[in-house]
């Protein structure tokens, strides 16, 4: 009754215009898609409770079958310097949730920017995080009490962990890596399910500095690596890689910028689509401005005039971020129905609220931002890093909601609207 209540007026142009129609249900004209519909309203279920002293940065992961749904973050610690990475489960879909627990303890170390994934063959939990300098992985079989250095650099160490499953067993974890002079992006590779890490390579050791990768893997086996690349003096691109794997060695081809002429752009996500990229990332105008842009690319993407731009930015009018951390802003992308749904957060143009970010979201059936966004939160309080996952026909967003200086973790739900919907059919009996 709601979505009836709230999109009602966008039909009335194709009701009106309905004719007599004798024909298969096939050759009916699809009406517009609705934006997913809401189950609460913000801020939605607490996910880090108990975390009294707040917890940042969380991610939402789901098992490659049935309804189990995991969510970690970082949670803050009595002292600046002891934080952990931290899980809840859910076993019905994100109904319901496990009290957090943690992935990993070091008391008096401190823990950030954890990353979870779920093993294709076993259906295990995966996680991996910064540790003091170095970068750490468990399999959820010892949590929380063992976990393995992937690399151990010297300071300032590693930075922007992504973790993702592939094939059965395979486990995919990029990063950033600096050891004194420009960070480059780093990439690991286990076999058998976290049991052994043998491929541990660099991806691109340029003279510019490299940060904050994404990694996927298409349905040949193919590795696909993006990241934010400096270009000096004070411009930045996205950058992309593309690994095939051989044995225990993987090529890389030559890193290649897929975002134009664009000279201010950042926070790189990639996600495989069958055997086609989709890229979204932030571009930068003079005063802050900031948009989500999206590029495609469908086959020998090792040449940056097969990346597409697609009708951006996607994100319609401008965005902001706080004048603290974050600085900019960032996005989430997963795919279901034909549809790509991209959320991301900002502060809005003329808001009452200038400083606060909301969650928004568009989608590639409704016309991207042509249709209005689908806002999910409201500006009274701030709402950061957007993580988004599709189970079924359900949408999960998980994000840190920051009450003046509290940071917890918060979920919402959403209906997808189906595939298609179509007005009412009349025929007339021969």
């Amino acid at each position: 009754m709601r979505r009836l209540l709230q999109y009602g007026l966008r039909f009335l142009g194709l009701v009106v215009g309905l004719v007599l129609w004798r024909g298969p249900a096939a050759a009916r004209p699809p009406a517009p898609t609705l934006p997913p519909d809401w189950e609460t309203d913000p801020p939605g279920l607490l996910i880090s409770v108990g975390a009294d002293n707040g917890a940042k940065g969380p991610t939402v992961q789901h098992a490659p079958d049935g309804m189990e749904v995991l969510i970690a973050f970082v949670q803050e610690g009595n002292t600046d310097f002891d934080r952990d990475p931290t899980y809840s489960r859910s076993a019905d879909g994100g109904l319901t949730w496990s009290a957090p627990a943690p992935i990993y303890q070091s008391p008096g170390v401190d823990s950030i920017q954890v990353t979870a994934a779920y093993d294709t063959a076993a259906g295990l939990a995966h996680a991996a995080w910064v540790e003091n300098m170095a970068l750490l992985y468990a399999s959820e079989t010892n949590w929380p009490n063992a976990a393995v250095p992937i690399s151990s650099p010297n300071p300032p160490g590693v930075s922007d962990p992504v973790l993702i499953a592939s094939a059965a067993g395979y486990l995919n974890l990029v990063w950033a890596e600096d050891e004194g002079s420009n960070p480059d992006i780093r990439f690991a590779r286990s076999l058998d399910g976290g049991a052994t890490w043998p491929i541990l390579e660099t991806v691109a050791a340029t003279t510019a500095s490299s940060l904050t990768p994404d990694v996927a893997v298409d349905d040949q086996g193919l590795i696909h690596v993006v990241w934010q690349e400096s270009v000096p003096p004070h411009m930045t691109n996205i950058l992309y890689s593309q690994g095939a794997a051989a044995g225990l060695n993987v090529a890389w081809s030559a890193p290649v910028a897929i975002t134009g002429d664009l000279s201010e752009v950042r926070q790189p996500r990639i996600l495989a689509v069958g055997n086609e990229l989709h890229v979204t990332y932030t571009t930068f105008a003079e005063g802050a401005q900031q948009w989500i842009h999206h590029v495609v690319c469908a086959t020998q993407c090792s040449d940056p005039t097969n990346w597409q731009d697609v009708g951006n930015p996607i994100s319609g009018q401008a965005m902001g971020a706080n004048a603290s951390d974050p600085y900019e802003v960032t996005s989430s992308l997963a795919y279901a129905n034909d549809c790509l749904y991209v959320y991301f957060h900002g502060t809005e143009p003329n808001s009452a609220y200038p400083d606060n970010e909301v969650i928004s979201g568009v989608n590639s059936c409704d016309g991207w931002s042509a249709n209005g966004r689908d806002r999910v939160t409201e500006p009274q309080t701030r709402a950061i890093f957007p993580s988004i996952a599709i189970l079924a026909d359900r949408l999960l967003l998980t994000y840190e909601w920051v009450n003046g200086g509290d940071h917890q973790i918060y979920l919402m739900r959403a209906d997808l609207p189906p595939d298609y919907l179509y007005l009412p059919v009349i025929v007339r009996n021969p």
